[in-house]
């Protein structure tokens, strides 16, 4: 058995998540969502989710795809593939729904999918103000889940001096 099939009832594509999202507001249910690439997987990750969970119902966490520049160190940087850091989100507790996020489509997905809370650290930078933003324009909730005390650039950082 592959272990992306343990945890494949968590991951869905992005309409599966729309249509799901349109029974959750129904039956009132508060959705929350968290965007980002998770590669180099770590606990400030499993701290952020836990976090958005708690301000809601149903965690839903949408992944960039593996064409995304997320650190700004070109697309080709990412250490971990889409469908590999969809797998971890999914074997975390809090999360209920995992989604591949493709870069062109983040706010609209946000738009489509109206959550009620929008969860955001304070590394994200310019994504996170995006993130803000889709938000605003909903009057959806912002959750600062605060500065992570692990960062993907803090193991980078420890990678590299050990090596040195």
């Amino acid at each position: 058995m592959d272990i992306t099939d343990l945890f494949s009832e968590k991951i869905k594509t992005p309409e599966e998540v729309l249509a799901l999202s349109r029974e959750w507001r129904r039956d009132g249910l508060r959705v929350v969502f968290v965007c980002g690439c998770f590669d180099l997987f770590h606990a400030g990750h499993v701290r952020h989710f836990a976090a958005a969970k708690s301000a809601g119902d149903v965690l839903v966490v949408a992944v960039h795809g593996d064409a995304r520049d997320c650190r700004g160190a070109g697309a080709a940087a990412h250490i971990i593939d889409q469908r590999g850091r969809m797998t971890i989100a999914a074997a975390v507790g809090t999360v209920d729904y995992v989604v591949p996020l493709p870069m062109e489509s983040g706010e609209e997905f946000i738009a489509a999918l109206k959550p009620a809370a929008c969860a955001v650290t304070g590394e994200m930078g310019a994504h996170g103000e995006i993130m803000r933003r889709a938000a605003a324009s909903l009057g959806a909730e912002i959750v600062e889940t605060g500065e992570p005390e692990t960062t993907f650039a803090g193991i980078a950082s420890k990678i590299i001096e050990r090596r040195a």
